[in-house]
């Protein structure tokens, strides 16, 4: 039996910034998440904290209450350098390591099978802490049953579950700061009273992502749905690099092409001599007078084709802005020990769309028009229409299910009027052409943040019929959409 352990780096971001200014160790120190004065913060130990800077806080309101506060921002790139080098360490000592998706600096290992090297769960993971304290990380870690039991146990302190009855006894009396929810969710939370997670996790799971959003809902569905999938730890990816500069600054995006190009397939051999395949492609352009441009590229599947990275870099550098000279060029390529390999059929399918296609059209897509083009269409439970839908990232492409199709046909054709929505609503000027055909419709949402109410409308404009409506609050007419 797998026996999950959940290591929590006690407020990770912190210590990262704690450990590049080690002359703060005596001194109010927090975390921003921006170096500018409306800044929020997002971590404090406790000297801030006893002169009263609190998360959530504006770094600029916490300048007043302590004058000699020291802030500091800690990057995505150093924290995801960070959290690899904590995994590194971390599979010395366990088979499987798998990080959280939602609450950096906090891992989940396999705590079975270690019986032969260490004498008790006890003592491996004095030997784990032991190792994380080398690398300048204070951690608690807690061997339980189930993620979320170890999760909840491992925030507080450090422990070993005899049971999974304790374990769940234990997580759902846990208080809900344990929880990696923002600051003004705590605060909505704990003014309707909620203090444990076993509060939390008995809220209506439909209202969560509509009044707390996407954070608080991820949080939710990871307490509520915990489930026994194994832990997904891969073994660790390497990492390749290599740079030039050019005797002058390249100027001709043909010229830069080619430069990035050698680059590019120098590191392809090296994939090759090492059995590796290349991941994500990271290139920095260094240019004379401006600040430093990134570039990222990733295929539909791990690849070492040097036409399908070359076809990749091409598209991208079909559009890409070159102000200046560039006067450095550096690739850093994240690879793994496999791609990942179609399985095999036992009989032929009959479905006739390709689905790894689709993903080599979407990296395309990617290539060419930047990495957050290709989304999904969520659908959410909200009042107004604008609302009713987000767009999420979509890095697989999956086959729609077949719909159901209603048998009734009395031999008429049937005309389905579809509704399409602006970007963002166009305020009418005039509403003089037009001629009511449907309406009003009252929308009101988001009561508890004193949202106006909006009338609904359909008029037709000639031939047209376009989706209007009223706001009360800015008593102004706006065109929401039309019907086609």
């Amino acid at each position: 039996m797998v026996r999950p352990a959940c290591l929590s780096i006690i407020q990770f971001p912190l210590q990262i910034l704690l450990n590049a200014h080690p002359e703060w160790s005596s001194q109010a120190v927090v975390v921003v998440s921006e170096d500018t004065p409306l800044g929020v913060i997002l971590e404090t130990n406790r000297a801030a904290r006893e002169a009263g800077a609190q998360r959530g806080m504006r770094y600029s309101v916490a300048l007043t209450v302590c004058p000699a506060l020291q802030a500091g921002v800690v990057g995505g790139d150093v924290l995801q350098q960070q959290i690899d080098g904590c995994i590194t360490v971390l599979y010395h000592y366990t088979p499987h390591v798998e990080e959280c998706s939602f609450d950096p600096g906090t891992f989940w290992l396999d705590a079975s099978g270690l019986g032969a090297l260490y004498h008790s769960p006890a003592q491996w993971v004095a030997a784990v802490r032991r190792a994380m304290q080398k690398i300048g990380f204070f951690c608690r870690i807690c061997v339980g049953f189930s993620r979320f039991g170890s999760y909840a146990g491992a925030k507080s302190a450090t422990r070993l579950f005899r049971s999974s009855a304790q374990e769940r006894r234990w997580a759902q009396s846990a208080p809900l700061t344990l929880l990696p929810l923002p600051p003004r969710v705590e605060q909505r939370l704990a003014q309707l009273g909620i203090a444990t997670v076993g509060d939390f996790c008995a809220l209506p799971r439909d209202g969560i992502r509509n009044r707390f959003g996407i954070e608080a809902d991820t949080v939710y569905r990871f307490a509520v749905e915990d489930d026994t999938v194994p832990l997904q730890g891969d073994v660790p990816a390497a990492e390749l690099a290599g740079s030039t500069r050019p005797v002058t600054p390249v100027r001709d995006r043909a010229q830069l092409l080619a430069e990035i190009e050698a680059l590019l397939l120098d590191l392809l051999s090296q994939t090759i001599v090492a059995g590796l395949y290349l991941q994500q492609l990271t290139i920095e352009l260094s240019f004379e007078d401006h600040a430093p441009q990134y570039e990222v590229l990733r295929p539909a599947t791990a690849e070492r084709d040097a036409a399908v990275w070359l076809r990749l870099l091409r598209l991208r550098m079909e559009d890409l802005n070159v102000p200046s000279g560039v006067s450095q060029i550096a690739l850093q390529g994240r690879t793994v020990n496999s791609a990942a390999a179609a399985q095999t059929d036992l009989f032929s399918s009959k479905v006739k769309r390709d689905p790894a296609a689709a993903a080599r059209v979407f990296a395309h897509l990617r290539a060419r028009f930047g990495n957050g083009v290709v989304c999904r269409v969520a659908l959410q439970q909200q009042h107004r229409p604008d609302r009713q839908f987000v767009l999420l990232p979509l890095d697989r492409p999956a086959l729609p299910a077949a719909a159901a199709v209603s048998s009734a046909f009395d031999g008429k054709r049937h005309c389905r009027l579809v509704r399409r929505i602006y970007d963002s609503a166009i305020e009418l000027k005039s509403r003089s052409r037009l001629r009511p055909a449907a309406g009003p419709f009252v929308v009101a949402g988001r009561w508890w943040e004193q949202e106006s109410e909006r009338h609904y409308y359909y008029a037709y404009c000639g031939r047209r019929i376009v989706w209007l409506y009223y706001d009360s609050g800015t008593r102004r007419w706006m065109q929401q959409g039309t019907v086609e």
